[in-house]
């Protein structure tokens, strides 16, 4: 039996680059914002990402996407 998907909700992840430590090792803070609505588009989000990164102190490192899908069988 094949199984279908059904995406029902994306999370959008930045990776904000700290800098570094005492020891030189480099520090990142990761921040998820839930809810996303799942018909937006890639080139949405990561626009979204760059306009949240023009108002924090540090610039973000990785813009991810998670998706969230209800597997049916």
């Amino acid at each position: 039996m094949a199984v279908a998907t059904s995406r029902y909700d994306s999370d959008l992840v930045l990776v904000i680059d700290l800098g570094e430590n005492d020891d030189g090792k480099q520090v990142f803070k990761t921040k998820f914002i839930s809810k996303i609505d799942s018909e937006a588009s890639d080139d949405t989000l990561y626009a979204v990402a760059r306009t949240i990164e023009a108002v924090l102190k540090y610039p973000i490192d990785t813009v991810r996407r998670i998706n969230k899908n209800y597997l049916i069988g």
